[in-house]
């Protein structure tokens, strides 16, 4: 669990560690300072168990909602994957599917919920944000990303509804 700061050239440092999967990662600074700073947050999140592996945190949402859709496939109702799969080709994916599980912000998101309630409507929308949650969630889970983006979203309102949902 241990890592190390090592000179790497004129100006460049690189800090390592070995992950929990036994392989050893590292990124490279320019400062010295700055790799020390990164590989102390590493020790931390491994120390904490909030440790994500990086490269599997690269995978789009795309890639990933094939995969989780994949797995979700045998406890679901044929509509329901008909759904979901209209859901991710339509308002999903078109925002999302190039995008690393890392990159997707909450306040991005919120954007996106704010843009899709307008084009495709608010429950649309609800059904649409409810999926990507559900998404992010079992990237949690797979250990692929810290926490989900999608918690504590406000849902957009239903016409006739006196509560914005969460």
């Amino acid at each position: 669990m241990a890592g190390f700061v090592e000179r790497r050239g004129q100006g460049r440092w690189r800090g390592r560690y070995r992950a929990p999967d036994g392989r050893e990662r590292s990124k490279t600074f320019t400062r010295k300072v700055d790799a020390e700073r990164w590989l102390s947050g590493v020790q931390v999140a491994l120390t904490r168990g909030d440790w994500n592996d990086p490269i599997q945190a690269r995978m789009t949402v795309g890639d990933w909602s094939e995969q989780w859709l994949t797995a979700k496939r045998p406890t679901l109702k044929a509509t329901t994957v008909e759904s979901y799969r209209s859901l991710l080709a339509t308002c999903i994916l078109p925002t999302w599917g190039q995008v690393p599980l890392a990159a997707v912000g909450h306040a991005e998101i919120g954007a996106w919920m704010a843009r899709l309630s307008i084009n495709v409507g608010p429950s649309r929308c609800r059904k649409a944000a409810t999926v990507l949650s559900g998404m992010l969630s079992a990237a949690v889970r797979d250990q692929r990303l810290s926490q989900n983006p999608c918690d504590g979203l406000t849902l957009p309102r239903l016409p006739g509804s006196s509560s914005t949902g969460s």
